[in-house]
């Protein structure tokens, strides 16, 4: 005997952007009580209650077309042009972690020396690198990062907050 039951498929992954995902044969029911939760998981750390806004060369704030011509120079890079570069910005900082063309954790050295992130000695101290991760590979990707670890995002057009909280996680 088949006994129907309501409600037998439950789950809980921190947003509801994925509703119009689901079968049609199911309907997401938000309870009341978790609404207020949607994506909460990404606020709720101390050190993400602030951003920082980029200025111009006399502490002016940049203009919109500064910013993005920035950016717009930064992303056009590949993964390993972008480390280089960074690392070059940043000569206290020892190496870059970066995805490689081939889909591998990899190491840029201050000394511009590449080697697989698994036997560098610099995956037991990410704290003296900056690590880059694309869109294509922070899902996927797992990195024990170091407590006091800062992060920037950068979002383009449709980002789910699943798929940034997921990315950032």
């Amino acid at each position: 005997m088949v006994e129907d039951k309501s409600n037998v498929t439950t789950g809980f992954s921190g947003t509801n952007d994925n509703r119009y995902l689901l079968p049609t044969s199911m309907t997401q029911e938000d309870p009341v009580s978790q609404l207020s939760t949607n994506a909460l998981v990404l606020l709720l750390q101390s050190e993400n209650n602030h951003y920082e806004c980029t200025e111009g060369v006399n502490g002016e704030q940049e203009s919109a077309e500064a910013f993005l011509r920035r950016l717009i120079e930064m992303l056009e890079l590949q993964n390993e042009e972008l480390t280089r570069y960074w690392l070059s910005l940043k000569p206290h900082i020892s190496a870059a972690i970066f995805i490689n063309e081939s889909d591998h954790l990899t190491v840029l050295t201050q000394d511009g020396t590449i080697e697989p992130f698994i036997s560098s000695p610099y995956n037991r101290q990410l704290d003296k690198c900056t690590i880059y991760l694309d869109d294509a590979h922070t899902r996927g990707t797992d990195l024990k990062l170091p407590q006091l670890t800062r992060a920037a995002v950068t979002l383009g057009p449709k980002v789910a907050k699943d798929r940034l909280l997921q990315g950032g996680s």
